[in-house]
């Protein structure tokens, strides 16, 4: 199995679309950027065909360390969450 780093997208992305690599990572980072500042605000971002992006409260409490057996107290936290569309499912089968 490849790992597609950074420039490997952007210079596929900028191939199948005839744009300069340039833009398209400019156009990319501030469409990461738009996707981090509604996971912000706690706006669920849907692409239908690929999937959802969200946010879940995960709740904190107590939790024992398994290696030291100790109690732990966890925070309550924010967790980002993407769930897959069927289409995008399908295609990995």
């Amino acid at each position: 199995m490849k790992t597609m780093n950074a420039g490997d997208f952007y210079r596929a992305v900028a191939e199948e679309t005839g744009v300069s690599i340039a833009q398209t990572k400019a156009i990319f980072t501030a469409g990461l950027d738009v996707l981090k500042g509604a996971l912000k605000r706690g706006d669920k971002v849907q692409f239908i065909g690929f999937g959802t992006f969200d946010v879940k409260k995960k709740a904190g409490g107590t939790k024992i360390n398994p290696f030291t057996k100790k109690k732990m107290t966890i925070k309550a936290c924010k967790v980002p969450t993407f769930k897959m569309s069927a289409t995008l499912k399908s295609l990995l089968k």
